[in-house]
């Protein structure tokens, strides 16, 4: 655990160094985090960064403040072809610094879309030139920025709407890594698979339970004969 401590220190000031605005580390506080956090990482987690290379955010408010921070510990959109894009037509009001972090004070009155995307390419370097940020709703009078074309060119759409309306509208759009399927009885992973493509048109490219990876689409032709008989 201690050479853990170590490493979670270097990489904290390796980190640090490269950002926009380094601050003064508490050696004794991060040397402690390691010492308290244990846990193992989904194989689904481990690669998601590699996985989804076209993100885009609806809302930049709390939920999407830790969506983005997340996002950038993650680096995910910094491969090659990756990018994100987020939207929020609100702007930062005093009250808002309690709780959605990414945000100072000299931000007040500023766009939150705007803000938080400078936030986090100041965490992730590698960010930079990878985000699009926009001050428009989602909904039927955008349709001509957020188009068919638009929604075709992204792999994943996450939500972090506190307007019903909104999300209405956007649950009508897309299919998230968040939605929520209730399924009645005992499957196969075949039938599994089946019932996704055929109830919701949907392919089923990964799946995992805990940390253990139950079905992806690269593996082995053998591997795959075994698992897919599996209930």
């Amino acid at each position: 655990m201690k050479q853990d401590a170590i490493e979670v220190l270097a990489i904290a000031k390796d980190i640090n160094a490269k950002t926009q605005q380094p601050v003064e580390l508490d050696e004794t506080l991060l040397k402690e985090l390691s010492y308290q956090s244990r846990g193992e990482i989904a194989p689904l987690c481990a690669v998601m960064g590699g996985l989804i290379a076209q993100e885009f955010l609806v809302g930049a408010g709390a939920i999407g403040c830790e969506m983005l921070k997340n996002w950038a510990l993650l680096g995910l959109g910094t491969g090659p072809d990756g990018y994100i894009k987020v939207t929020d037509m609100d702007t930062i009001e005093k009250s808002n610094l309690n709780r959605q972090f990414l945000f100072r004070p000299k931000d007040v009155s500023k766009l939150k879309a705007e803000c938080a995307s400078a936030a986090v390419k100041a965490m992730n370097p590698d960010l930079t030139g990878k985000i699009t940020h926009f001050s428009d709703r989602v909904g039927p009078d955008t349709e001509n920025i957020f188009n068919d074309s638009f929604w075709d060119h992204l792999t994943g759409v996450t939500n972090a709407l506190d307007n019903v309306e909104a999300r209405k509208y956007y649950n009508d759009k897309e299919w998230t890594l968040w939605d929520r399927f209730e399924i009645n009885g005992n499957l196969s992973l075949q039938q599994l698979i089946d019932f996704f493509k055929k109830e919701y048109d949907l392919e089923i490219t990964m799946l995992s339970s805990g940390v253990s990876m139950l079905y992806s689409f690269f593996m082995p032709k053998k591997k795959l004969e075994e698992r897919i008989k599996l209930p």
